[in-house]
């Protein structure tokens, strides 16, 4: 506890008529009641004290005020990220900000009980930092962090450290939404909502990863826009009941392995364990089916584009 608390503590105290110190935690008489205050600090309360009532007061007010900066730093944030910022507004200031930095917003989501991912984020961001974890409802935590001369990719490794983290104790289902970086205090609500839709937006087109950066997700976020019947109609042109037999769960993998290996047909013949022939024949007999050469890179984008206009519905995004 920092020291204008503990004075305010001993204020309070005072005024209800029990008289209290602060020593070294260890120090106070035998017999005597202390309360740890953190630090190698004690609260003491001096001889005849009444016990009963200084836990009345300690009871209704402690709490608050142990964590009086700490709330008005959390609330900050989020009337910021919420675009309720007034710089002219004591209230949502947070000292540690500097305006002139470039921050992103990282959400983190999920349906379970938030308390795992909270202890990993308070060791990470601690509240005297000028990273800022704080919760926003609803099942998210949202990590406003300076970024420097981080690159995208540590911020990701960031995230996954953090969720190997919650990991270790529990087996919560966690996604995470990293929006564009901003500079000033106003913008971070907007990189807030970026998060919020490259879960969203993520979610419904690769179901089966956790993390999403919106500046990547660029195509998934257009076809997004684009009606859902239009979707239908291009995705069945390639897609249809016609390429039904072609397009079996051998030929899918396949071509998602290549793609994964960058149009690359030794790698992707060596991860899916087959020969190099083998890998080229398959491409022939889809050209030869669709007329697309997987292998030419304009051919491959049609495909790509053509399959997620397949993705679903809206995703559940926790």
């Amino acid at each position: 506890m920092r020291g204008n608390a503990v004075k305010r503590l001993i204020e309070l105290l005072g005024k209800g008529g029990v008289r209290a110190s602060v020593v070294d935690a260890g120090t106070a008489s035998s017999g005597a009641v202390s309360i740890p205050l953190g630090s190698s600090k004690s609260l003491v309360l001096c001889d005849g004290a009444d016990v009963s009532l200084a836990l009345s007061i300690l009871a209704g007010d402690f709490a608050g005020m142990e964590c009086t900066e700490g709330v008005k730093r959390s609330k900050a944030a989020q009337r910021i990220l919420n675009g309720l910022y007034d710089e002219n507004d004591p209230a949502g200031h947070i000292p540690e900000m500097d305006s002139s930095a470039q921050r992103c917003v990282m959400v983190f989501q999920s349906r379970e009980d938030l308390t795992p991912l909270e202890r990993a984020l308070a060791e990470l961001f601690p509240e005297s930092g000028g990273d800022i974890a704080v919760e926003m409802g609803e099942g998210r935590m949202a990590v406003v962090k300076q970024m420097n001369d981080a690159q995208w990719s540590d911020l990701v490794d960031l995230c996954l450290a953090i969720l190997d983290t919650v990991r270790n104790e529990s087996s919560m289902r966690i996604v995470v939404g990293i929006g564009d970086g901003k500079v000033g205090i106003r913008r971070l609500a907007a990189s807030y909502q970026e998060a919020l839709e490259a879960i969203k937006t993520g979610a419904r087109f690769h179901p089966a990863h956790t993390i999403y950066v919106y500046r990547t997700l660029i195509i998934e976020r257009f076809l997004q826009e684009v009606p859902a019947r239009m979707l239908r109609e291009y995705h069945g042109q390639l897609f249809g009941l016609h390429n039904e037999k072609l397009l079996n769960d051998e030929m899918l993998q396949t071509v998602d392995k290549f793609f994964e290996c960058d149009l690359n047909l030794s790698e992707a013949a060596r991860q899916l364990y087959i020969h190099r022939n083998t890998l080229v024949y398959r491409l022939d007999k889809f050209q030869r089916a669709t007329g697309l050469d997987l292998r030419r890179f304009d051919d491959a984008v049609i495909y790509k584009l053509l399959h997620m206009m397949g993705a679903g519905e809206p995703a559940n995004t926790y």
